[in-house]
């Protein structure tokens, strides 16, 4: 599939069927594999909740049922971009929404490539390593590891297990009274 081609027809459609609103792409290599962002610029709150669940049928339609690469078709961010703030239950409907691609909205200032580093790319996260010093004794549970010295391993251990729980909770609810 030649995907500037099919890109440039999917935003002249996308002109024409979605007056006021305009669309970009933008590829973003991700390990071994391409990440397909789709970038809308919305208006208003009331063009977003009248529109985004077309605008995510018709990427879905135009571009990702002619995807071939299974990681590329499960990869497509459509970013919803507007200016202004919108209404809680509007944003949560649409980026819970699980159908053809991540939904995301965004500030319209927020330039594409700082978008792809944080949704994407995750190149805004620090990770914090905490050092354990000393040693840290096991402490076991003396109800729990007489129950587990009498059991045999089988292929099955289903009903003797469930047995198990059933006189550990009962042992650990009588030691708490």
């Amino acid at each position: 599939m030649n995907n500037l081609s099919l890109i440039d027809d999917i935003q002249k459609s996308f002109k024409v069927e979605f007056e006021g609103c305009s669309l970009e792409y933008q590829a973003a290599a991700l390990n071994n594999g391409i990440v397909h962002c789709f970038f809308t610029n919305i208006p208003s709150e009331i063009v977003l909740k009248d529109t985004w669940v077309q605008i995510s049928n018709f990427i879905a339609i135009k571009f990702q049922n002619k995807l071939d690469n299974e990681f590329e078709r499960w990869n497509i961010y459509l970013f919803y971009r507007i200016e202004n703030q919108i209404s809680r239950d509007l944003h949560y409907l649409i980026e819970n929404d699980t159908f053809s691609s991540r939904k995301i909205i965004i500030d319209i200032r927020k330039s594409k490539e700082d978008i792809i580093r944080e949704h994407i790319l995750n190149k805004d996260m620090t990770v914090d390593s905490v050092s354990i010093q000393g040693d840290s004794p096991f402490i076991y549970n003396t109800i729990i590891s007489e129950f587990l010295e009498n059991i045999k391993v089988k292929k099955r251990l289903g009903q003797e297990i469930e047995n198990s729980l059933e006189e550990i909770i009962l042992k650990i609810k009588n030691s708490s009274l």
